[in-house]
C-alpha cells in the first residue's frame, strides 16, 4: 500500500469519530477556513458540508503530493464550497493577520515537538481574526487499549514511549507518543499560547472482533508498529507486543473473539481574543 492507501485506511476506519469531534467545533457555514496540514485532503468533504455552500477552504500542507492528490480527488469546490491549494508550513504560514473566519488541523501536531507545537498555535492565533474559531485535533494516548491482554499493557507502553522522548531517546514515535500524551492537556496548551473560552472533547474509537477488512488493516499496522517501539525500547511487556511483529496475525489475539482495540481523539476549540 502507498502512504496514501493507508492514510485513507486509518481515515475510513475513525471517520465516524472524526465526524463526532468537527460536529464539536461548530464551524460557521458560509465562512472561510484554513486546513492546515490537509494531507491527501480527506477531512475535505465534511468540512465543505458543515461550511456549505458560499464558504471557502484553503487546503495547505508541506507535501506537494499530498495537496495534487487532494486537487485531483475534489478539485476547486466541493457542493458550492470552495477549495484552494497552498503549500504550506504549519510554523510558518504565508497568509496575511487574520486571514481566516476559523482554523482546523488534524493529525498534525503529533509531529511536533513542544517549541514547533507553541509556533504553531501561534501562527493559529495571528492567522485568524478577531473572535475566530481555532480547532486542534489529534490523537490523544491516554485512551489506547488493546486487549485481551493485562491490565495496563497499552499505557505502559505510552509512559514508556514518553520516558524515553524526555530523557532524549532517537527512537523516532517516542515524539508522537509525547505530543499525544500531552494532548489531554490541549486546553491548557491553547489558554496559554494567547486564545479564550477553550474547550476540549475527547472521542473513544473503537475496534472489536469481528473486524471489518478496513478495521483489520489498520489494527495490524497500529500494533505492529508498536511492537517495533517495544523492541526498540525493551518493553516490560515486550513478550506481548512481539507476537505482532513474529507470528502471523491469525496467530495472535487480533484472531481472538474478544479483541478489542481503542484510540482517543482529542478536539480543542478556542478564540481569538
Amino acid at each position: 500500500m502507498t502512504e496514501v492507501d493507508w492514510l485513507r485506511v486509518h481515515y475510513d476506519a475513525c471517520a465516524g469519530g472524526y465526524g463526532e469531534q468537527l460536529a464539536f467545533c461548530e464551524l460557521e457555514r458560509g465562512s472561510r477556513i484554513v486546513d492546515v496540514g490537509c494531507g491527501p485532503g480527506f477531512f475535505l468533504p465534511i468540512l465543505a458540508q458543515q461550511l456549505g455552500p458560499g464558504g471557502e477552504i484553503v487546503a495547505c500542507d508541506v507535501s506537494q503530493s499530498h495537496l495534487d492528490h487532494a486537487r485531483e480527488r475534489y478539485g476547486d469546490a466541493i457542493d458550492g464550497c470552495k477549495i484552494r491549494y497552498e503549500f504550506a508550513n504549519a510554523v510558518e504560514l504565508p497568509f496575511p493577520d487574520g486571514s481566516f473566519d476559523a482554523y482546523w488541523t488534524a493529525n498534525v501536531s503529533q509531529y511536533l515537538d513542544d517549541a514547533q507545537f507553541r509556533r504553531m498555535l501561534a501562527e493559529a492565533r495571528r492567522v485568524t481574526r478577531r473572535g475566530g474559531r481555532v480547532a486542534f485535533k489529534d490523537w490523544d494516548a491516554a485512551l489506547f487499549r488493546v486487549e485481551p491482554a493485562e491490565t495496563g499493557t497499552a499505557q505502559r507502553l505510552m509512559d514508556a514511549c514518553n520516558r524515553a522522548y524526555l530523557a532524549g531517546s532517537s527512537v523516532p514515535v517516542t515524539m508522537n507518543i509525547h505530543r499525544a500524551t500531552t494532548y489531554s492537556h490541549i486546553r491548557r496548551w491553547m489558554t496559554a499560547a494567547g486564545f479564550r473560552d477553550a474547550r476540549q472533547h475527547s472521542t473513544l474509537i473503537e475496534f472489536s472482533a469481528p473486524l471489518s477488512e478496513g478495521h483489520r488493516i489498520w489494527c495490524e499496522r497500529l500494533l505492529k508498529m508498536f511492537a517495533q517501539v517495544a523492541h526498540e525500547l525493551q518493553s516490560p511487556d515486550l513478550e506481548f507486543w512481539s507476537q505482532f511483529s513474529t507470528k502471523a496475525p491469525a496467530e495472535t489475539i487480533l484472531a481472538d473473539p474478544d479483541f478489542y482495540c481503542a484510540e482517543g481523539s482529542m478536539v480543542g476549540v478556542a478564540f481569538v481574543p
